[in-house]
């Protein structure tokens, strides 16, 4: 199973895990909730090219794992005193779907549930992850995901308008490059740390 369908499984099926609104953790998400997200019943109407009459029909829509197509992971960097370095520590993750909305039918990003990953670590250490580089090396989520395997790119930092980088830097390129500058000073502070 991919991590999506994990982390849905202990949510909605085992009741191990608790999602929740946002990436603060502060706000539960309940079960009701993520099941109206994930399947929604809808009535369609359409006209009948021959009689010209409105024929309505049920449309289900269900997200499935398929339609999870990136994660947002919130982290924090600090810096460790005992081995001098700065590290990172998952906060939590969020996987993201492409719906497409029902007014005007778009595909449209939509956070499903945010899960504080210290809680979820025994379920990730628990799955393994389909690794096509190895078949021989077995790897777990929690392995990947504390050994940084994913390519990422960095959307937000801690800043006193808590607002993300799109919502300051409206291009792409611009957008791009906030990020790199961002990773590149903390590098920088942190090589700056061994300097006497």
């Amino acid at each position: 199973m991919n991590m999506a369908d994990n982390l849905l499984k202990a949510i909605v099926s085992d009741r191990t895990l608790t999602a929740y609104e946002d990436e603060y953790f502060d706000e539960v998400k309940s079960v009701e909730a993520i099941n109206k997200l994930m399947f929604a019943i809808d009535t369609v109407e359409y006209e009948d090219i021959d009689t010209g009459e409105l024929i309505s029909e049920l449309d289900t829509v269900r997200v499935e794992s398929k339609d999870v197509k990136e994660f947002l992971i919130v982290e924090d960097r600090f810096f460790d005193k005992k081995r001098s370095v700065i590290d990172v520590r998952i906060l939590g993750i969020c996987p993201v779907a492409e719906i497409m909305n029902k007014e005007t039918y778009e595909i449209e990003k939509v956070k499903l549930f945010w899960v504080w990953l210290p809680e979820a670590r025994q379920l990730l250490a628990n799955s393994t992850v389909y690794n096509t580089s190895n078949s021989i090396e077995r790897m777990t989520y929690d392995e990947f995901l504390h050994k940084r395997l994913f390519a990422s790119v960095i959307t937000k930092e801690t800043n006193l308008y808590d607002r993300a980088i799109f919502e300051y830097k409206k291009n792409r390129m611009q957008q791009l490059l906030e990020a790199d500058r961002i990773k590149n000073d903390i590098r920088n502070m942190e090589s700056d740390l061994w300097e006497y």
